[in-house]
Protein backbone atom coordinates (compact mmCIF):
# COMPACT_ATOMS: atom_id res chain seq x y z
CA UNK A 1 0.00 0.00 0.00
CA UNK A 2 1.30 3.23 -1.34
CA UNK A 3 1.92 5.50 1.89
CA UNK A 4 1.65 9.79 1.64
CA UNK A 5 3.52 11.14 4.95
CA UNK A 6 1.91 14.61 6.38
CA UNK A 7 4.50 16.83 8.98
CA UNK A 8 3.58 20.09 10.78
CA UNK A 9 5.70 21.75 13.71
CA UNK A 10 2.51 22.69 15.61
CA UNK A 11 -0.71 20.45 16.60
CA UNK A 12 -3.76 21.40 14.60
CA UNK A 13 -6.03 20.00 17.04
CA UNK A 14 -6.89 22.71 18.87
CA UNK A 15 -8.11 25.24 15.75
CA UNK A 16 -7.63 28.30 17.21
CA UNK A 17 -5.30 29.96 15.17
CA UNK A 18 -4.75 30.63 11.23
CA UNK A 19 -2.00 27.65 11.06
CA UNK A 20 -3.71 25.65 12.57
CA UNK A 21 -7.34 25.82 10.70
CA UNK A 22 -4.98 25.80 7.48
CA UNK A 23 -2.81 22.52 8.44
CA UNK A 24 -6.22 21.32 10.00
CA UNK A 25 -8.45 21.87 6.74
CA UNK A 26 -6.05 20.88 4.21
CA UNK A 27 -5.00 17.57 5.76
CA UNK A 28 -8.14 16.99 6.73
CA UNK A 29 -9.17 16.43 3.33
CA UNK A 30 -5.82 14.88 1.69
CA UNK A 31 -6.71 11.82 4.52
CA UNK A 32 -10.34 11.69 3.25
CA UNK A 33 -9.31 11.82 -0.51
CA UNK A 34 -6.14 9.44 -0.20
CA UNK A 35 -7.31 7.09 2.09
CA UNK A 36 -10.80 6.57 0.04
CA UNK A 37 -7.93 5.85 -3.09
CA UNK A 38 -6.37 3.13 -1.07
CA UNK A 39 -3.59 5.34 0.29
CA UNK A 40 -2.14 4.68 3.66
CA UNK A 41 -1.61 8.44 5.11
CA UNK A 42 0.46 9.19 8.38
CA UNK A 43 0.51 12.62 10.17
CA UNK A 44 3.43 13.33 11.69
CA UNK A 45 3.33 16.28 14.07
CA UNK A 46 5.42 17.87 17.03
CA UNK A 47 2.98 18.44 19.92
CA UNK A 48 3.50 21.51 21.23
CA UNK A 49 0.11 21.73 23.32
CA UNK A 50 -0.01 22.78 27.12
CA UNK A 51 -1.80 20.45 29.19
CA UNK A 52 -5.03 23.10 29.42
CA UNK A 53 -5.59 23.32 25.66
CA UNK A 54 -8.68 21.55 24.08
CA UNK A 55 -8.09 19.11 21.41
CA UNK A 56 -10.44 18.00 18.79
CA UNK A 57 -9.97 15.33 16.73
CA UNK A 58 -12.88 14.44 14.78
CA UNK A 59 -11.56 12.73 11.62
CA UNK A 60 -7.76 12.02 12.40
CA UNK A 61 -9.17 8.25 13.08
CA UNK A 62 -8.87 7.50 9.36
CA UNK A 63 -4.67 8.12 9.22
CA UNK A 64 -1.98 7.08 11.58
CA UNK A 65 -1.13 9.95 14.33
CA UNK A 66 2.73 9.90 15.05
CA UNK A 67 4.07 12.90 17.75
CA UNK A 68 6.88 14.05 19.05
CA UNK A 69 7.18 16.36 22.17
CA UNK A 70 7.97 19.93 21.08
CA UNK A 71 7.38 21.89 24.47
CA UNK A 72 10.92 24.28 23.91
CA UNK A 73 10.51 27.21 26.29
CA UNK A 74 11.29 30.68 24.23
CA UNK A 75 14.60 30.97 25.70
CA UNK A 76 15.96 27.92 24.94
CA UNK A 77 15.15 28.47 21.28
CA UNK A 78 16.79 31.78 21.61
CA UNK A 79 19.68 30.19 23.16
CA UNK A 80 19.89 27.46 20.23
CA UNK A 81 19.23 30.06 17.72
CA UNK A 82 22.57 31.89 18.84
CA UNK A 83 24.53 28.79 19.56
CA UNK A 84 23.32 27.27 16.45
CA UNK A 85 23.18 30.58 14.58
CA UNK A 86 19.77 28.96 13.01
CA UNK A 87 16.06 31.09 13.11
CA UNK A 88 14.50 31.43 16.02
CA UNK A 89 11.41 29.18 14.70
CA UNK A 90 13.53 26.64 13.26
CA UNK A 91 15.12 26.41 16.57
CA UNK A 92 11.97 26.40 18.54
CA UNK A 93 10.82 23.22 16.41
CA UNK A 94 13.73 21.79 16.19
CA UNK A 95 13.20 17.62 17.36
CA UNK A 96 16.23 14.97 17.08
CA UNK A 97 13.49 12.59 17.32
CA UNK A 98 11.38 13.40 14.16
CA UNK A 99 15.19 14.04 12.70
CA UNK A 100 15.61 10.30 13.09
CA UNK A 101 12.21 8.78 12.18
CA UNK A 102 12.63 10.65 9.14
CA UNK A 103 16.10 9.56 8.24
CA UNK A 104 14.57 5.67 9.08
CA UNK A 105 11.14 5.76 7.28
CA UNK A 106 11.57 8.16 4.96
CA UNK A 107 12.23 6.38 1.82
CA UNK A 108 8.38 4.62 2.32
CA UNK A 109 6.55 7.78 1.17
CA UNK A 110 5.03 8.02 -2.12
CA UNK A 111 4.88 12.07 -1.73
CA UNK A 112 5.93 13.87 1.29
CA UNK A 113 3.66 17.55 2.61
CA UNK A 114 5.29 19.66 5.00
CA UNK A 115 3.94 22.52 6.89
CA UNK A 116 6.34 25.54 7.26
CA UNK A 117 10.13 25.96 6.33
CA UNK A 118 10.94 25.25 9.63
CA UNK A 119 10.83 21.66 9.38
CA UNK A 120 12.94 21.64 6.72
CA UNK A 121 16.28 21.09 8.44
CA UNK A 122 14.95 17.41 9.69
CA UNK A 123 15.13 16.42 5.77
CA UNK A 124 18.70 17.98 4.64
CA UNK A 125 20.32 14.87 5.50
CA UNK A 126 18.12 13.28 2.60
CA UNK A 127 19.59 11.91 -0.61
CA UNK A 128 19.69 14.69 -3.17
CA UNK A 129 19.38 12.15 -5.79
CA UNK A 130 16.00 10.59 -4.51
CA UNK A 131 12.94 10.00 -6.38
CA UNK A 132 10.82 11.75 -2.97
CA UNK A 133 8.56 14.48 -3.85
CA UNK A 134 8.49 17.11 -1.15
CA UNK A 135 6.21 19.91 -0.91
CA UNK A 136 6.24 22.57 1.37
CA UNK A 137 3.34 24.92 2.54
CA UNK A 138 4.69 27.89 3.52
CA UNK A 139 1.30 29.53 4.76
CA UNK A 140 2.97 33.02 4.98
CA UNK A 141 6.41 34.13 4.11
CA UNK A 142 8.43 34.00 7.23
CA UNK A 143 11.01 36.52 6.06
CA UNK A 144 7.95 39.07 6.19
CA UNK A 145 7.67 37.74 9.93
CA UNK A 146 10.91 38.26 10.83
CA UNK A 147 10.86 41.74 9.11
CA UNK A 148 7.93 42.95 11.33
CA UNK A 149 10.31 42.99 14.56
CA UNK A 150 13.00 45.33 12.81
CA UNK A 151 9.66 47.76 13.45
CA UNK A 152 9.88 48.09 17.06
CA UNK A 153 12.28 48.15 20.00
CA UNK A 154 16.35 47.96 19.16
CA UNK A 155 16.47 44.70 20.58
CA UNK A 156 13.35 42.98 18.21
CA UNK A 157 15.32 45.63 15.51
CA UNK A 158 18.59 43.20 15.82
CA UNK A 159 16.02 40.65 16.88
CA UNK A 160 14.28 40.63 13.17
CA UNK A 161 17.67 41.45 11.24
CA UNK A 162 19.17 38.33 12.51
CA UNK A 163 17.14 35.77 12.05
CA UNK A 164 16.28 37.20 8.18
CA UNK A 165 20.20 35.90 7.48
CA UNK A 166 19.59 32.44 9.65
CA UNK A 167 15.95 32.28 7.40
CA UNK A 168 18.20 32.44 4.22
CA UNK A 169 21.57 31.06 4.86
CA UNK A 170 19.40 27.34 6.42
CA UNK A 171 17.41 27.58 3.07
CA UNK A 172 19.46 28.21 0.47
CA UNK A 173 19.63 24.91 -0.74
CA UNK A 174 16.52 23.98 -0.38
CA UNK A 175 15.27 23.86 -4.07
CA UNK A 176 17.53 20.35 -4.38
CA UNK A 177 15.47 18.29 -2.57
CA UNK A 178 11.76 20.47 -2.72
CA UNK A 179 9.50 19.69 -5.48
CA UNK A 180 7.33 22.61 -5.12
CA UNK A 181 6.26 25.40 -2.61
CA UNK A 182 2.59 25.69 -1.81
CA UNK A 183 1.81 29.49 -0.90
CA UNK A 184 -1.37 31.50 0.01
CA UNK A 185 -0.43 34.17 -2.22
CA UNK A 186 0.95 34.71 -5.87
CA UNK A 187 3.51 37.33 -3.90
CA UNK A 188 5.34 34.92 -1.64
CA UNK A 189 5.54 32.27 -4.26
CA UNK A 190 7.43 34.97 -6.13
CA UNK A 191 9.56 36.11 -3.34
CA UNK A 192 10.29 32.41 -2.36
CA UNK A 193 11.47 32.03 -5.69
CA UNK A 194 13.69 35.17 -5.84
CA UNK A 195 15.36 34.08 -2.72
CA UNK A 196 15.96 30.16 -3.09
CA UNK A 197 15.34 29.47 -6.69
CA UNK A 198 12.29 27.66 -6.06
CA UNK A 199 10.85 27.91 -9.59
CA UNK A 200 7.61 25.08 -8.93
CA UNK A 201 5.42 27.44 -7.09
CA UNK A 202 1.72 26.78 -6.17
CA UNK A 203 -0.62 29.02 -4.96
CA UNK A 204 -3.47 27.07 -2.92
CA UNK A 205 -5.06 30.46 -1.10
CA UNK A 206 -6.45 29.74 2.69
CA UNK A 207 -10.19 28.96 2.58
CA UNK A 208 -13.37 29.43 4.84
CA UNK A 209 -15.68 26.87 6.64
CA UNK A 210 -18.93 28.18 4.81
CA UNK A 211 -21.32 30.27 7.73
CA UNK A 212 -24.71 29.10 8.53
CA UNK A 213 -27.08 31.67 7.26
CA UNK A 214 -27.66 34.79 9.66
CA UNK A 215 -30.22 37.75 10.33
CA UNK A 216 -29.64 40.54 8.66
CA UNK A 217 -27.38 42.95 10.53
CA UNK A 218 -29.17 45.94 12.79
CA UNK A 219 -27.44 48.90 14.23
CA UNK A 220 -28.20 48.60 17.97
CA UNK A 221 -27.74 51.44 20.33
CA UNK A 222 -23.70 50.78 20.14
CA UNK A 223 -22.20 50.23 16.70
CA UNK A 224 -20.25 47.12 17.19
CA UNK A 225 -16.72 46.98 15.09
CA UNK A 226 -14.62 43.55 15.26
CA UNK A 227 -10.83 42.95 15.03
CA UNK A 228 -9.80 38.97 15.10
CA UNK A 229 -6.43 38.03 15.20
CA UNK A 230 -3.86 35.64 16.66
CA UNK A 231 -3.01 38.59 19.90
CA UNK A 232 0.35 37.62 19.95
CA UNK A 233 1.76 38.57 16.35
CA UNK A 234 3.21 41.41 16.46
CA UNK A 235 1.70 42.30 12.68
CA UNK A 236 -1.57 41.76 14.72
CA UNK A 237 -0.63 43.65 17.96
CA UNK A 238 0.51 46.45 15.87
CA UNK A 239 -2.45 46.86 13.95
CA UNK A 240 -5.08 46.99 16.80
CA UNK A 241 -2.99 49.00 18.86
CA UNK A 242 -2.56 51.43 15.95
CA UNK A 243 -6.48 51.50 15.33
CA UNK A 244 -7.44 52.03 19.21
CA UNK A 245 -4.69 54.97 19.61
CA UNK A 246 -4.84 56.57 16.24
CA UNK A 247 -8.19 55.74 14.68
CA UNK A 248 -10.75 55.14 17.19
CA UNK A 249 -10.51 58.35 19.38
CA UNK A 250 -11.56 60.41 15.52
CA UNK A 251 -14.80 58.62 15.47
CA UNK A 252 -15.81 57.93 18.81
CA UNK A 253 -16.35 61.33 19.67
CA UNK A 254 -19.96 60.17 21.25
CA UNK A 255 -19.35 57.11 22.65
CA UNK A 256 -20.97 55.48 19.95
CA UNK A 257 -18.78 52.14 19.27
CA UNK A 258 -17.63 48.97 21.23
CA UNK A 259 -15.46 47.30 19.94
CA UNK A 260 -14.47 43.55 20.01
CA UNK A 261 -11.22 42.22 20.21
CA UNK A 262 -10.92 38.61 20.07
CA UNK A 263 -8.35 36.06 19.53
CA UNK A 264 -5.86 33.94 21.21
CA UNK A 265 -3.37 34.48 24.03
CA UNK A 266 -3.63 38.31 24.10
CA UNK A 267 -0.51 40.07 25.13
CA UNK A 268 0.59 43.33 27.80
CA UNK A 269 0.10 45.25 24.84
CA UNK A 270 -3.30 44.33 23.85
CA UNK A 271 -4.61 43.29 27.42
CA UNK A 272 -3.91 47.59 28.00
CA UNK A 273 -6.08 48.63 25.69
CA UNK A 274 -9.38 46.80 27.57
CA UNK A 275 -11.69 49.62 28.22
CA UNK A 276 -15.11 48.26 30.72
CA UNK A 277 -17.35 51.02 28.14
CA UNK A 278 -15.64 50.96 24.80
CA UNK A 279 -13.11 48.04 24.57
CA UNK A 280 -13.76 44.45 25.29
CA UNK A 281 -11.11 41.82 24.67
CA UNK A 282 -12.59 38.37 24.52
CA UNK A 283 -9.45 35.46 24.57
CA UNK A 284 -8.78 32.05 23.79
CA UNK A 285 -12.96 31.71 22.79
CA UNK A 286 -14.38 28.28 21.36
CA UNK A 287 -16.08 29.78 18.89
CA UNK A 288 -16.12 33.04 16.66
CA UNK A 289 -19.50 32.64 15.32
CA UNK A 290 -21.24 35.10 18.57
CA UNK A 291 -18.85 37.95 17.54
CA UNK A 292 -19.33 37.75 13.85
CA UNK A 293 -23.37 37.76 14.42
CA UNK A 294 -23.10 40.99 17.39
CA UNK A 295 -20.94 42.58 14.82
CA UNK A 296 -21.20 45.37 12.39
CA UNK A 297 -18.02 45.81 10.97
CA UNK A 298 -15.02 44.35 10.64
CA UNK A 299 -11.32 46.37 10.61
CA UNK A 300 -8.52 45.12 9.35
CA UNK A 301 -6.39 47.64 9.65
CA UNK A 302 -2.43 45.53 8.85
CA UNK A 303 0.33 47.64 8.22
CA UNK A 304 2.70 45.08 7.64
CA UNK A 305 2.85 41.26 6.64
CA UNK A 306 2.04 38.69 3.82
CA UNK A 307 0.04 35.50 2.85
CA UNK A 308 -3.36 35.89 3.33
CA UNK A 309 -6.03 36.90 6.20
CA UNK A 310 -8.25 34.60 6.84
CA UNK A 311 -10.55 36.39 9.11
CA UNK A 312 -11.00 38.26 5.17
CA UNK A 313 -12.25 35.31 4.13
CA UNK A 314 -14.15 35.11 7.45
CA UNK A 315 -15.46 37.93 7.84
CA UNK A 316 -17.21 38.31 4.52
CA UNK A 317 -18.47 34.68 4.64
CA UNK A 318 -21.07 35.94 7.88
CA UNK A 319 -21.47 39.03 4.84
CA UNK A 320 -20.47 41.29 7.59
CA UNK A 321 -18.85 45.01 6.30
CA UNK A 322 -15.29 45.55 6.22
CA UNK A 323 -13.11 48.42 6.10
CA UNK A 324 -9.22 47.27 5.44
CA UNK A 325 -6.13 48.22 4.11
CA UNK A 326 -4.12 47.40 1.09
CA UNK A 327 -2.11 44.98 3.23
CA UNK A 328 -5.36 43.12 4.76
CA UNK A 329 -5.74 42.25 1.54
CA UNK A 330 -2.53 40.61 0.36
CA UNK A 331 -3.44 37.24 -1.64
CA UNK A 332 -6.81 37.91 -2.14
CA UNK A 333 -6.85 40.88 -4.41
CA UNK A 334 -10.09 39.75 -6.12
CA UNK A 335 -11.70 40.54 -3.06
CA UNK A 336 -11.29 44.06 -3.16
CA UNK A 337 -14.41 45.44 -4.73
CA UNK A 338 -16.37 44.15 -1.68
CA UNK A 339 -14.24 45.88 1.07
CA UNK A 340 -14.00 49.42 2.07
CA UNK A 341 -10.23 50.22 1.40
CA UNK A 342 -8.44 52.65 3.09
CA UNK A 343 -5.51 54.17 3.25
CA UNK A 344 -3.17 53.60 6.51
CA UNK A 345 -3.59 57.03 7.84
CA UNK A 346 -5.99 58.03 10.45
CA UNK A 347 -8.45 60.04 8.88
CA UNK A 348 -7.80 58.49 6.36
CA UNK A 349 -9.34 55.19 8.05
CA UNK A 350 -11.72 56.34 10.36
CA UNK A 351 -13.37 58.79 6.92
CA UNK A 352 -14.06 55.20 5.28
CA UNK A 353 -15.42 54.39 8.61
CA UNK A 354 -18.02 57.09 8.62
CA UNK A 355 -18.77 56.44 4.66
CA UNK A 356 -20.13 52.95 5.68
CA UNK A 357 -21.93 53.51 8.31
CA UNK A 358 -23.43 56.57 6.53
CA UNK A 359 -24.58 54.12 3.77
CA UNK A 360 -25.36 50.88 5.99
CA UNK A 361 -27.63 49.15 3.71
CA UNK A 362 -25.27 49.93 0.20
CA UNK A 363 -22.41 47.96 2.71
CA UNK A 364 -24.72 45.26 3.57
CA UNK A 365 -25.29 44.93 -0.38
CA UNK A 366 -21.74 45.10 -1.05
CA UNK A 367 -20.69 42.46 1.94
CA UNK A 368 -23.88 39.96 0.85
CA UNK A 369 -22.14 39.55 -2.86
CA UNK A 370 -18.81 38.96 -1.01
CA UNK A 371 -19.93 36.78 0.62
CA UNK A 372 -21.39 34.98 -2.42
CA UNK A 373 -18.66 34.98 -3.59
CA UNK A 374 -16.18 33.44 -1.01
CA UNK A 375 -18.75 30.97 -0.60
CA UNK A 376 -18.21 30.08 -4.48
CA UNK A 377 -14.33 30.80 -5.01
CA UNK A 378 -12.84 30.07 -0.98
CA UNK A 379 -14.47 27.18 0.51
CA UNK A 380 -11.88 24.96 2.13
CA UNK A 381 -13.52 22.36 -0.39
CA UNK A 382 -12.74 23.60 -3.32
CA UNK A 383 -9.33 25.13 -2.28
CA UNK A 384 -8.46 21.73 -0.94
CA UNK A 385 -9.43 19.88 -4.13
CA UNK A 386 -7.18 21.72 -6.50
CA UNK A 387 -3.92 21.08 -4.49
CA UNK A 388 -4.86 17.64 -4.05
CA UNK A 389 -5.34 17.18 -8.20
CA UNK A 390 -2.04 19.06 -8.04
CA UNK A 391 -0.33 16.20 -5.60
CA UNK A 392 -1.91 13.00 -7.61
CA UNK A 393 0.12 14.07 -10.83
CA UNK A 394 3.22 13.77 -8.59
CA UNK A 395 2.46 10.58 -7.09
CA UNK A 396 4.52 7.57 -8.84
Amino acid sequence: MKKIGVFSPINPFSYDSGARIRIYQITKYIVEHFTKNGFSVDFIFLDDLKNEDPIRMPFYENCNLISFSARRTRLAAVFDMLLHQKSYRSAKFFSNNLKAFIEKNINQYALVYVNFFDLLQHFKSINAESNLKIFVDTHNDDYHWYESFEKKSFFHSIFGKMNKNFFLKENKDVSKFVEATVNVSIDDARTLDERFGIEKNIVIPNGVVIADAHPTKEINQKFSILFCASLSVTMNVDAIQWFIKKVFPIINTNNEFVIQIVGRNPNRNVLKLFDQDRIEIYANVDSLKEFYERANLVVLPFKMGGGSKLKLLESLSYGLPIVASDIGLVGCEDLKKYVYLSEMTPHGFAGKITELINNYSEALRKSSSGKKYVNENYSWVKVSSQLIHTLEKHIN
